[in-house]
């Protein structure tokens, strides 16, 4: 993968030195090398026949050095997790199957992987189908004609959405889909594919998805993701996005790096209405798309996945080992305004409130809490003294950072950015302490879903209303769904608080009851870490006796 990340930052490099969109397919025929004919037979075919179709193709190869599949003989292992997750006893935990797989075909690593690369495999027939194909639904149905070219070619046209094995996927996908939309096509509202849209995941939603994130880190599935419905919400966009693009309707991924109240990253699947307007829906567990500004996902920065990279992004950025690794491959658009709506806001640092030193053009980091660490989520190049970030959801604690080549060090205290005014609160330990007397290591997450749904309901000894024959009840036993995020006894606990630039340990205790008990500083950013059990914890403020998680 490190092999790859360089060709991706070679190319890209050879691209910075074009300065028309001519020179950039030049350079892209030039790494065919051996392929360069396959390539140059579809440009030829459709340089006479069609003008739009020229300009797709175009599009398409120019952009092709960029992308590429994985194979391997591990490859198949690794679709195992997914394909034999269908059919896994519901009655048996998902880790009982990743540990037969694992005794089986061993660990896999996407290292043990080769990568093949577009621009030098593709040939013309594959290229042909697929923008035949794309073409087709785009100027067939009756909600194309508000599709213009450019969100044609980003959000429709593309052969592939990541890294999956190349497939000519379109032609089955449609079959299959578009007689859902029959009787749709023929009312007033057909010429807005956000209901098309609704339709399609009407259906998608009867499947039975089997959601978990524990299976390991590897390639995108490809269209085999709508017969296996298993998988993280990264399978089931995948999932949206392989139906809605064989019909002609403009959509893709949206994502976060990092959520700003949780250590995970999320995907959720967007589509463009006839105004070009972003709703968006997570697949299966919405039932409408709603308007983008109305998600109320914990911010920070948002960003739309895309198969054209950004090719200022590309002008802008340094050096490969200068980049944090997360944006060393731009194929993504910073989309936060689209979410945030009036709640959009602009960091900005000065000098004196940063540490270290900058010089004009360095890159600073924005970043989130994840664990105890801070993940960039967002850069910018310092300017006139400060470090400026555009376009920020609030409602979550940042940090700024730098990095030099190897690691990243914070150059800001944490700070919270509020969600409906834009202040910003720097979180600074003071001289004074207080005790703290710790509840949890994690802020309520399933738990307060569940309480929820427990009001107003009911326990039964039977599921008939006569018990089928004559029974005694003793005792209701309760046993609440748990996180193992509370404070347990016999657990080995450790208190952090960020001071200086880096982590602080308070010290080490053995829980003897539900709660511990701490002397802190005042006004500090804390961390509670379990070395027993558990993995979920999250930063969080102590005022009034209470924890505030963030």
């Amino acid at each position: 993968m490190k092999h790859w990340c360089v060709w991706v930052w070679f190319t890209a490099g050879l691209f910075m030195a074009c300065s028309s969109e001519n020179q950039w397919l030049d350079t892209a025929l030039n790494l065919a090398g051996d392929n360069r004919a396959e390539l140059q037979k579809v440009l030829d075919r459709y340089k006479e026949e069609d003008g739009d179709k020229y300009r797709a193709a175009c599009f398409l190869i120019e952009n092709m050095p960029f992308h590429g599949a994985y194979e391997g003989k591990a490859l198949e292992n690794y679709r195992k997790y997914f394909s034999e997750y269908v059919s896994f006893p519901y009655s048996r935990h998902v880790q009982e199957l990743i540990d037969s797989l694992k005794r089986a075909d061993g660990e896999f690593s996407i290292n043990q992987l080769t990568y093949k690369r577009d621009i030098m495999t593709v040939d013309s027939a594959f290229l042909v189908n697929h923008i035949e194909w794309a073409f087709k639904v785009w100027r067939e149905q009756p909600w194309g004609k508000h599709v213009d070219f450019d969100t044609f070619c980003e959000y429709i046209l593309p052969y592939r959405i990541g890294d999956e094995p190349l497939s000519l996927w379109r032609k089955e996908i449609y079959e299959c889909y578009s007689p859902i939309l029959d009787e749709f096509r023929k009312t007033d509202e057909a010429d807005n594919p956000k209901v098309a849209a609704q339709l399609l995941m009407d259906t998608l939603r009867k499947a039975n998805y089997r959601n978990t994130a524990l299976f390991p880190v590897g390639p995108h599935l490809g269209p085999d993701v709508l017969k296996w419905h298993t998988g993280s919400c990264r399978e089931f966009t995948d999932a949206m996005i392989y139906v809605l693009r064989a019909l002609g309707i403009p959509c893709g991924v949206d994502r976060v790096m990092v959520l700003g109240d949780n250590n995970a990253s999320h995907f959720w699947n967007f589509v463009l209405d006839k105004e070009g307007k972003t709703y968006i829906a997570n697949l299966p567990y919405e039932e409408v798309w709603s308007k983008a500004e109305e998600y109320s996902i914990s911010r920070g920065k948002m960003y739309r996945a895309t198969y054209s990279i950004d090719k200022e992004a590309v002008r802008k950025l340094g050096k490969y080992s200068d980049v944090y690794p997360a944006f060393r491959r731009p194929f993504f658009r910073d989309v936060t305004a689209l979410y945030t709506g009036s709640r959009n806001w602009t960091v900005a640092l000065p000098d004196s409130l940063l540490s270290g030193q900058f010089r004009e053009g360095d890159m600073v980091y924005l970043c989130l809490a994840n664990r105890l660490q801070w993940q960039p989520i967002g850069y910018t190049f310092f300017k006139k003294r400060e470090a400026r970030f555009e376009d920020v959801g609030g409602g979550a604690v940042f940090t700024l950072a730098a990095w030099n080549g190897k690691e990243y060090a914070a150059v800001s205290s944490p700070f919270l950015l509020e969600r409906e005014t834009g202040k910003i609160r720097f979180i600074v330990p003071e001289a004074e302490k207080q005790e703290l007397v710790l509840y949890r290591k994690c802020h309520l997450t399933l738990s307060v879903l569940f309480n929820d749904r427990m009001i107003g309901g009911v326990v039964e000894g039977s599921d008939r209303a006569d018990f089928g024959s004559p029974h005694r009840v003793e005792k209701v036993v309760y046993t609440p769904r748990n996180e193992v995020n509370f404070i347990y006894k016999g657990n080995l606990y450790e208190l952090f608080y960020w001071g200086g630039g880096k982590w602080n340990s308070v010290g080490r205790q053995m829980a003897v009851s539900d709660s511990i008990v701490y002397s802190g500083f005042q006004g500090a950013l804390f961390y509670l870490k379990n070395h027993t059990a558990g993995k979920d914890e999250r930063i969080f403020e102590y005022k009034d006796g209470k924890q505030i998680f963030w």
